[in-house]
Formats: C-alpha cells, sequence, structure tokens
C-alpha cells in the first residue's frame, strides 16, 4: 500500500485554509496523530502485519514479544515449529483467565495454547515445552505515535481519508455547519477501503476490525 503523497504538515495546511483558521496548527498536529493512532489500534491495515519468530526452550514459562505488538493478526497466527521434524504445529489462544484456573500450569509437553500477557508484552505455552521449538508469530504492529509532521504519513491508500478526518475534526473545532455532512463523508470513505481491503480476491481479506474500541467516526472529536 502506498504511503500518502503529502507530508503531515501539508495536509493540516490544506485543511485549516479550507476551515478558515490557519492558526491552530498545534492543535491541528495534535489531532492528526490522534487520528492516525485510532486508526492504526482499530482496523488491521495490510501495512501493519508484522511477524515475529524466534525460539523457546524447555520449561520456558515467558517469552518477550516485540515492543510493537498490538494483538494477534488472526487466531490462526500463532504457531511452533518443532526443530527436529520441520513440523508446524499451531496454538490455540487461551485467555489469561483461563490460565489462572488450569491446576497445574507448570505441566510440560507437545504445547498447544498460547497465553499473552499484553501488559509485560510476553508469551507463554501451555503445557509448557518439553524441547525447543521455534516459533512464528504474525501480530498487528502498533507504530509510534507521529512527532515528526515534516515527512509524509507511511501506510495509508493516500492522504484524503487522512485529510478527511482532520476537516471532520476542524468543522468541530470551529463550530463550524458543515461538520455533520462532513462527517457522513468520513464515514463513506472508511467503508470503502475496508471493504476495498477485505473483498480484494488478488490481496485477500488483510484487513479486519481490531478488538472495537472504533465505534464510529464520531468517536474521532
Amino acid at each position: 500500500m502506498a504511503s500518502s503523497a503529502r507530508t503531515a504538515n501539508a495536509i493540516i495546511a490544506s485543511v485549516l485554509k479550507r476551515i478558515g483558521n490557519e492558526t491552530i496548527t498545534t492543535e491541528a498536529q495534535y489531532e492528526l496523530a490522534n487520528i492516525v493512532t485510532r486508526l492504526c489500534e482499530d482496523y488491521r491495515w495490510p501495512f501493519l502485519r508484522a511477524t515475529a519468530t524466534g525460539s523457546i526452550v524447555a520449561a520456558d514459562d515467558s517469552v518477550a514479544l516485540p515492543s510493537t505488538f498490538g494483538d494477534l493478526w488472526s487466531r490462526f497466527s500463532a504457531k511452533l515449529i518443532d526443530t527436529s521434524t520441520g513440523t508446524y504445529l499451531p496454538l490455540q489462544t487461551m485467555s489469561v483467565a483461563d490460565y489462572d484456573l488450569l491446576e497445574n500450569p507448570a505441566t510440560e509437553g507437545q504445547p498447544t495454547h498460547i497465553i499473552i500477557d499484553f501488559n509485560a508484552l510476553t508469551f507463554r505455552v501451555y503445557p509448557l515445552p518439553e524441547k525447543t521449538y521455534n516459533y512464528e508469530i504474525i501480530y498487528r504492529q502498533v507504530p509510534a505515535r507521529i512527532t515528526d509532521f515534516t515527512v509524509v504519513v507511511a501506510g495509508f491508500p493516500n492522504d484524503s481519508l487522512l485529510s478527511q478526518l482532520l476537516f471532520v475534526w476542524a468543522c468541530q473545532y470551529e463550530d463550524d455547519d458543515r461538520y455533520m455532512g462532513e462527517l457522513a463523508v468520513a464515514e463513506k470513505m472508511l467503508r470503502t477501503y475496508l471493504k476495498r481491503y477485505n473483498l480484494s480476491p488478488t490481496k485477500g481479506a488483510t484487513l479486519a476490525l481490531a478488538p472495537a474500541t472504533f465505534s464510529g467516526m464520531s468517536n474521532i472529536r
């Protein structure tokens, strides 16, 4: 997916000129950073897909995840590889609550489940591995918040979606009567992008909803 053609500051300048107030650059920078963060948190855009690999040794009960780890890309995204046979062993996800109910979490054997500690950014498997395995985890990255507005906002199909979302914010900020109409335009644009990336026969269903905190474009304020 191509990067935006314009820098973040260029997007902001265009939006503020359109709204008729070019003095709120600092506020607009903050809000554009919020918008990008929310889009990356709430949807699995293809450019957020990443893979972590490594090894896990016998009885290992804590393995570090990448600092950019957001969540598993799908429920099929974690697997072990038996180093002696090359066999792939899919792991089912287990919640921390269910893990805490296990009678003997220290049981060793061929692992069947993965338990993720989102606070510590680590994972463990159950049963604990009885030997060394390689692992492969496909996950959604959480990119760093935008702080440099002199560069393009990488990843999104083009900058029109970001521009429209920022304009919606500017309309609300300025108490502009165009707010509701522009919000409807923004929601339609987002639906169009989501549909395109989910239904493409060559790309497959690579874009999905993340665990929802994003329950409507009107939440971007």
